[in-house]
């Protein structure tokens, strides 16, 4: 059976906010559903393969088990005054500079994302290097001892459940 914890961890990794910020560029311009098209084909295709990948090495490397090591409180409050500080940051924005010149037609990004080349490659950046909570997702697949191919089922649910976010405005 799929293991519940795998399943729980994907839907927590599905909150990835560069990538909706990204899907809702996409939501501009002509071609909308190609581009998202794009951008989840090559997304999907990026994680399975890290997520395969992932399970290779975890089962090579024999670190698979329940044995668990926690972060100390320290890290945790540290990590806590960090986002708070990011979150004050964002929250008093800079007022935009005086003089600044205005500019007529499409910016620069957007006619970069209008490029579908582009688009191809966004959806292999944003997801190339795995989140830790799609870390250890993976880790409850290579934990539940399955076979080959149960591993990749599972794996395969995990990844349309992680990327449901970027799913979704197709």
């Amino acid at each position: 059976a799929m293991p519940p914890g795998a399943l729980s961890l994907a839907l927590a990794a599905s909150i990835y906010p560069p990538a909706v910020a990204v899907v809702i560029a996409l939501g501009k311009g002509t071609d909308v559903r190609l581009r998202v098209l794009l951008l989840v084909t090559a997304s999907m295709f990026t994680v399975f393969v890290t997520g395969a990948l992932l399970l290779l090495l975890f089962g090579e490397l024999a670190v698979s088990g329940s044995h668990h090591r926690t972060p100390s409180a320290g890290l945790e409050i540290a990590i806590g005054v960090v986002l708070v500080g990011l979150a004050y940051h964002l929250a008093h924005p800079r007022p935009p500079k005086a003089g600044a010149a205005e500019t007529t037609g499409p910016s620069k990004t957007q006619r970069y994302l209008e490029s579908r080349r582009l688009v191809l490659v966004l959806g292999v950046i944003l997801y190339a290097l795995p989140s830790p909570i799609y870390l250890a997702a993976v880790k409850e697949i290579a934990d539940a001892n399955a076979s080959t191919s149960s591993e990749l089922a599972y794996l395969a649910v995990t990844v349309v459940v992680m990327l449901w976010m970027i799913e979704v405005p197709m």
